[in-house]
């Protein structure tokens, strides 16, 4: 664990708990590791809902976790999801989600994981046989960011079957999930060749230490991007990026292209690159000093006093949310939005600000020009009351013209930090 710090005087780690025998085994090594330490762990056990009896599941787990191991555990419940394509990515997403949100609401820095070598290994191939680039291949990181919570993954060089040993040196039982056998899910199919690779000595160890020498180039190239954003990026509070194009024009390509695609992967929320051919056909556009607007990946490029104003596509924000008094809630998987106090007796919603509403707060302002550029406002978002606009919190400029909005709360999280390490807003 020591490598994976620094930690807290007396640390309070969350641990992802599945049931499963690796989970159980993070379990039980974290809380020995804590207590040592005079810290504690809680579990955090997801019911996906995806198949039925899945919450009592759960809870067998949370019970197990307390009665026999007098672990604290909290079952996490996510919303129901049709099977359709890509359900183990969206199952893990939402898992995600579900214990970064926990834990930034009971101020935990630390998540930990239990994917182990073997989970590496098929981590590997799978972005193998996709073609993957040096990011991909280096498969997992030890330590990562996620929401403003760190990724920790300790057993990335242990195996599975060291791991069942732990469990069942202490007496527990583990579940053993029924996917993990279904052939429909590329992993499972990979799993199950396993063998035939380690007959030709392809073996799981062998996999891991080429994703780790690997890994270490992706260091070295994040440790580029990451200077190269910080002297070219100016990336401010509110969700949005200007990019100084001369200094990203002198960076060697393959660091400004990876940096391109990280700045596109903040803004838009999401969790993952675009396609490189777009991404280089929008590299090649800013090289050329292509000024007109353009969109990918859920963002807008365009010129603005002489740089490159990088921001959210305002079409592809589409979410409306009721929101309640009391209630935190994650708005266009950018944005933790929160309602301290009620503002009126009507149903609030939290939406786009539009170019609707940025017509009313600027007539009822009484100015000619928001604070920042329009097309970043009306893909802010904003506290609606039926067809009329109660707040929109990082417009500064109209705030005493509109209701108290020290009651709606905003701040910018996305999905993925700008880049591993952490990066500083304007």
């Amino acid at each position: 664990m020591d490598p994976l710090g620094p930690f807290e005087a007396t640390p309070f780690l969350a641990v992802a708990t599945s049931g499963g025998a690796d989970s159980i085994a993070l379990c039980i090594l974290a809380d020995r590791w804590a207590r040592a330490r005079r810290g504690k762990i809680i579990a955090l056990v997801v019911d996906h809902r995806l198949r039925k009896g899945s919450y009592a599941e759960a809870q067998r787990v949370k019970s197990q976790l307390e009665n026999d191991l007098g672990i604290t555990a909290r079952v996490l419940r996510g919303y129901k999801s049709s099977s359709g394509a890509n359900v183990q990515a969206k199952a893990r997403a939402m898992r995600y989600r579900l214990m970064c949100d926990w834990c930034v609401r009971y101020g935990i820095l630390h998540l930990l994981l239990g994917h182990h070598r073997e989970d590496q290994a098929e981590t590997f191939l799978l972005r193998l046989i996709r073609g993957s680039g040096v990011e991909g291949l280096a498969a997992m990181s030890s330590v990562s960011e996620l929401m403003g919570v760190r990724i920790l993954r300790p057993f990335l060089t242990t195996s599975k079957l060291r791991l069942k040993t732990t469990v069942t040196d202490a007496r527990q039982l583990w579940l053993e999930d029924p996917s993990n056998a279904d052939r429909k899910f590329s992993r499972v199919r990979i799993r199950q060749l396993s063998h035939l690779l380690e007959e030709e000595g392809l073996e799981s160890i062998r996999i891991t230490n080429t994703a780790y020498h690997i890994g270490r180039a992706r260091d070295t190239l994040e440790d580029s991007q990451a200077d190269l954003l910080a002297r070219a990026l100016t990336l401010n509070a509110a969700g949005y990026g200007i990019l100084n194009t001369q200094l990203f024009k002198q960076a060697r390509r393959e660091t400004a292209l990876r940096a391109l695609a990280r700045v596109l992967i903040c803004i838009s929320g999401r969790d993952h690159s675009p396609r490189f051919v777009r991404l280089e056909r929008l590299y090649t556009a800013i090289m050329k000093g292509q000024g007109h607007p353009r969109t990918l990946h859920g963002c807008r490029l365009a010129g603005y006093q002489g740089e490159l104003l990088v921001c959210r596509e305002v079409a592809a924000v589409c979410q409306t949310l009721p929101i309640e008094n009391g209630q935190e809630l994650i708005w266009d998987r950018r944005y933790r939005v929160s309602l301290v106090s009620p503002v009126c007796d009507s149903t609030l919603y939290v939406a786009k600000l539009g170019r609707i509403g940025l017509r009313q707060i600027i007539k009822e302002a009484g100015i000619n020009r928001p604070s920042m550029p329009s097309a970043v406002c009306v893909s802010l978002p904003a506290l609606w009351c039926g067809e009329g606009v109660l707040a929109v919190p990082y417009l500064r400029g109209v705030k005493e013209h509109l209701r108290p909005m020290e009651k709606f709360n905003v701040t910018f999280r996305p999905f993925q930090p700008m880049m591993s390490r952490f990066y500083t807003l304007a």
